[in-house]
């Protein structure tokens, strides 16, 4: 489960654009995109319903100097 920093969606139009990517992105079907299964609401909190893929952050990988990725 993903879910914006307080603060992030400070506006309709963020929101609009938060919930258009994430369900575009739940339309696409790839071995190398994570799923992404649900966008929405629950009382104040937007959030995007993922797949769990597991490993260690990219964030991490960059810090390190980059990430090798398979083909």
């Amino acid at each position: 489960l993903k879910v914006p920093n307080p603060g992030v969606l400070d506006s309709p139009k963020r929101v609009e654009r938060f919930l258009r990517e994430a369900k575009a992105a739940a339309r696409l079907r790839h071995p190398h995109v994570v799923p992404v299964y649900d966008a929405g609401r629950h009382a104040d909190r937007y959030y995007i319903a993922a797949g769990f893929i597991d490993g260690r952050p990219l964030a991490d990988a960059i810090d390190e100097g980059g990430a090798a990725f398979p083909r």
